[in-house]
């Protein structure tokens, strides 16, 4: 029989690495774990080889990473905080056109701002208090990165947990749930969100005065100063909102999936063996229908930065001055188009979010599907001729 062997290209070569330290990190501390998942490391080479061949995939991998990295590290490479106006040092610092410098001088009050003396260039403009925006940007990416997660991770658990309950045990359950989620589809999710971020941050400002560790903890990851932590109330608001109306899709995808899922084999031959219902949602029907559910979260993502966004353009998501990028465009839409880089610059960093979000989703469904791991298979191997194997 001929041989074969895959023609990786670099991207597979670093794949590669990254997967076998990865695999021998936890085979140290469980061993044995690398020979018992040697099949699925290999189905997993196979889904990052079709990664590697996707170029829109990889343009959106590229998108997200940026996005991500500039919400970790952005606070703390920002020229300046994200409330500091520089208005008062210098009068040309108001609305300044992108690639401005002014001069920073030598006083006091600018010192206590944590300025220093000379020239400072406004990268990206600034607005009409002479806040820097390429800084508040960066800030503001944290803030769509924190939100995104939150709002996805538990809007997702919430959603699996019923769509598993609901597509596995069938009958009145499934009628009661699924009746729930109808009515919570039927509603306009949105208009539900804009009810609640209008009306709850007033009963977290003062829930905030008794529980300052959870402000202390938002403000950390928000990197937010001390002395706005009460403005992050809007912000929970939002996020709790946002979790209200954001498990219904889901509960519809997870439950018709497991409608199929349930029928197959080895579910059976489990509720043979006495597996309790939880060890089989759990441990046969999740793992197995997974594909579709991390599909779903990565585009949803973008989907949670782009209402988040939009809910803080309508003036009920973040308020001044915390930085955020709907909040940006919201207060320089005021000042368009005179100062277009105000609604320019934030508009452009969500397209690109949203946009690198659903390019990667689309990819990460191809390198999920089976199918298409063979075929992308048979493409990335040779037969090695009987000189070269010998």
């Amino acid at each position: 029989m001929p041989e074969y062997v895959y023609v990786k290209n670099p991207l597979d070569k670093l794949s590669d690495a990254l997967i076998d330290a990865f695999a021998n990190l936890v085979d140290a501390i469980r061993p044995g774990w690398k020979l018992k998942n040697k099949g699925r490391l290999e189905e997993w080479r196979l889904m990052m080889y079709t990664l590697n061949r996707s170029p829109l995939g990889i343009l959106g991998a590229l998108l997200v990473a940026f996005f991500i990295l500039m919400a970790i590290f952005g606070p703390a490479v920002a020229p300046i905080s994200y409330r500091t106006g520089l208005v008062l040092c210098d009068l040309k610092a108001r609305l300044a056109p992108p690639g401005t410098t002014i001069t920073i001088p030598n006083k006091d009050f600018c010192k206590r701002m944590g300025l220093h003396p000379g020239k400072f260039e406004f990268l990206l403009g600034s607005d009409n208090f002479g806040r820097d925006l390429w800084s508040r940007l960066l800030y503001g990416a944290r803030t769509s990165l924190i939100v995104s997660i939150l709002v996805v991770s538990v809007g997702a658990s919430i959603g699996v947990l019923l769509g598993l309950i609901s597509g596995y045990y069938g009958g009145a359950v499934d009628e009661v749930i699924m009746r729930i989620t109808d009515m919570f589809l039927a509603f306009p999710g949105l208009i539900l969100a804009m009810a609640l971020s209008a009306t709850l941050p007033y009963a977290i400002q003062s829930w905030f005065k008794s529980h300052m560790e959870v402000a202390k903890l938002l403000g950390y990851l928000f990197a937010v100063e001390r002395v706005d932590y009460p403005a992050l109330a809007s912000l929970l608001s939002v996020i709790i909102a946002l979790w209200i109306v954001w498990w219904p899709g889901y509960t519809r995808l997870v439950r018709g999936t497991v409608l199929s899922v349930r029928e197959n084999t080895y579910v059976e031959a489990a509720k043979a063996l006495g597996v309790s219902d939880l060890g089989i949602m759990f441990r046969h029907i999740l793992p197995n229908m997974i594909g579709p559910v991390l599909v779903y979260i990565t585009m949803d993502l973008g989907g949670a930065i782009l209402t988040e966004a939009g809910l803080s353009f309508l003036g009920l998501g973040a308020v001044p001055p915390l930085a955020d990028w709907g909040r940006i465009i919201y207060d320089g839409a005021q000042f368009f188009p005179n100062a277009w880089w105000l609604v320019f610059w934030p508009g452009l960093f969500i397209f690109l979010t949203v946009f690198g979000f659903n390019l990667f989703g689309d990819a990460l469904r191809d390198a999920l599907d089976p199918r298409t791991r063979r075929s992308i298979e048979f493409k990335v191997k040779k037969v090695v001729a009987e000189e070269e194997a010998g």
